[in-house]
Order: structure tokens, then sequence, then C-alpha cells
């Protein structure tokens, strides 16, 4: 049996006494993790502010530059784009300005009569084998007479000529409508421009709302309201990112007829249409991906055992004693 002396020198005793503060200052350390982690997980009202400014900024710079983009190109420049890209791709069009030709849009000859070609037939693979113009022509696969014939239809074309095959009725709907998008930079222009704006403006207007309510509501300043408010604001701060994605898809889907319009050759669009907006769209999806494991390992609701790896380990540093050892 041990002494009432003893044991309280047991409990007292110096170790005892360190592995309390020990056990003290882990509690301390972990209770202090938690709450910045809690703290860390948190949107501020200042940077949900920021967000909301930057998403009106950008949306206003992408509508400026888009609007100005359709008001740059003139009547004339559509007109002749327009005469182009049809002697190139539709084969109604160049069938009605040159009824004797049989030489098909990218390869080979006419399958069918000229009776059975409408102002919507687009003369792609899915409807005559091997007549896609822009993968066609990038691949090697068009032939040289096509292309060239493609181009003298186009001289014969005048614009009166031209106005009036988009403005004649069939089946009961001005051409104008049934022309495929592609076959008609102006159409693919106003299209795709107009849609582009839009959406921009859309997000312009939701950072506006945003920016009032956050303001109107003393969620800026005050820590509880801002809860309260961001819990229905991250919804619409996200619907105004998507809209301002959406427009820069649509705005660039409008830089295919600017690039049919401002640029002679059938290889630019090509070129373009392949390799460009392939970039953008798979650029855009990679950016997407990231971000979103960035922030789903940030807040901890992913793990990645590579990511808490060092990437880059420091130079260790030689002290001068180091060499007499």
């Amino acid at each position: 049996m041990y002494s009432k002396k003893s044991v309280d020198g047991i409990i007292r005793s110096p170790t005892t006494t360190t592995m309390s503060k020990n056990v003290t200052q882990l509690d301390e350390n972990a209770i202090e993790r938690a709450s910045t982690k809690s703290q860390a997980l948190e949107v501020s009202s200042e940077s949900a502010y920021n967000i909301i400014s930057n998403l009106g900024i950008m949306s206003a710079l992408m509508a400026s530059v888009a609007f100005s983009l359709i008001l740059s190109i003139s009547v004339d420049e559509f007109h002749t784009a327009d005469i182009i890209r049809l002697s190139l791709k539709n084969p109604s069009f160049r069938l009605r300005f040159a009824p004797n030709s049989t030489l098909n849009v990218c390869q080979g000859r006419y399958e069918k009569a000229k009776e059975e070609y409408s102002p919507s037939y687009p003369a792609i693979e899915y409807t005559e084998k091997g007549q896609g113009i822009n993968a066609g022509y990038y691949f090697g696969v068009c032939k040289e007479e096509n292309m060239k014939e493609a181009r003298r239809i186009s001289r014969l074309v005048t614009v009166e000529q031209y106005q009036d095959f988009v403005i004649e009725y069939t089946d009961g709907r001005p051409n104008f409508w049934h022309i495929p998008l592609f076959d008609m930079p102006s159409k693919l222009m106003a299209k795709f421009g107009f849609w582009s704006i839009s959406m921009f403006m859309v997000a312009l207007f939701s950072s506006l709302f945003l920016l009032m309510g956050i303001e109107l509501s003393g969620a800026k300043e005050d820590r509880a309201m801002f809860e309260k408010w961001w819990a229905s604001g991250s919804f619409m701060v996200y619907i105004g990112y998507s809209f301002l994605i959406l427009g820069n898809i649509l705005f660039f889907q409008a830089m295919n007829a600017l690039v049919m319009i401002r640029f002679p050759f059938l290889g630019e669009g090509a070129l373009w249409a392949v390799e460009g907006t392939f970039s953008f769209y798979a650029g855009l999806v990679f950016l997407g991906i990231c971000t979103t494991l960035q922030i789903l390992y940030t807040r901890d609701w992913i793990q990645c055992n590579w990511c808490r790896k060092p990437k880059c380990r420091p130079r260790k540093i030689k002290n001068e004693g180091d060499d007499h050892m």
C-alpha cells in the first residue's frame, strides 16, 4: 500500500505534469485547427462581393466585344460571304445557278436529280457520303475540280439573284429559314451573335441584382444576415456564371461566321472549325474539371493522397561547422 504522501508525489511528479500540459496543448491545437477549418469553409461577404463584381465586369466586356463584332461587318461583306458559302455547300443553290453542273460540293458527283435537292438539304456525311466541307478540306478529301467549280458558280451569281433565292418560298416558308446555319454566314452571325449578347446581358443583370440584394439587405455588413442571404444568393451566382460561360460558347460559334466572312479561303474556316473551336472546348472542359476538383479537395469533400505529398523539397543549407565534424 502507498502512503498519501507517496501518491501525491506521483500525481504531482514532473513527468505527470508535463504529460498533462501536452494533452492540454494538443486539445487547444485541435480546437484551433477545427475553428480555422470552419472559418476557411465559410465565404465572407467581401469575397462574395468581389465574385459578383467580377461577373458583371466580364459580362459587360464580352457583351461589348460581341456587339462590336457584329456591327463591324458591312452588308456587302455579308452578301459576298453568303454567295461564296452557298456555292460551296448548298446543292440547291449550286444547281439553281449552274443547272448543268454535276460535280458535288466536296468530291464525286450528285447522287440525286436536281429537283430532289431543297434549300434545307445539308450536303454532309450523314446525307451524302464524304461531302463534309470543313473536315473534308482539312483532311484533304475534297477534290480540286469540285472546289474550283464552287468558285466558278459564286462568280456567276449577282447580289440580286442571291437575295431572290433567299426570300423565295419553299414549303410555305422563305428559303432563309430552310438554309442550314453553316451554309449562310449572315444567318449564323445573326443567330449566335445575338444569342451570345443576350446571355452576356443576362449575366450582367444577374450581377447587378445580386449587388443590389447584398447591399440593400444589409448582408454585406452583418455576418448573420449574410449567411441567410448566401443560402439563396450562391445559387444565383452560379447561374450568373453559367450564363457567362454559355455566352462565350455561343460567341465562339459566331466567330465561325467572322472567319468565313473576313478570310477569303476555305482553309481558314476549316482551321478554325477543326482546331480553334476544338481547342477552346477542350480547354474549357479541362479548366472546369480542375477548378471543381480543387474546390472539392480544399473543402475536404474528396481525398487525394498525391496532393498531400510535397512537390518540392527545400535545399539543405550546410552549416559552417559541418566540415569540421
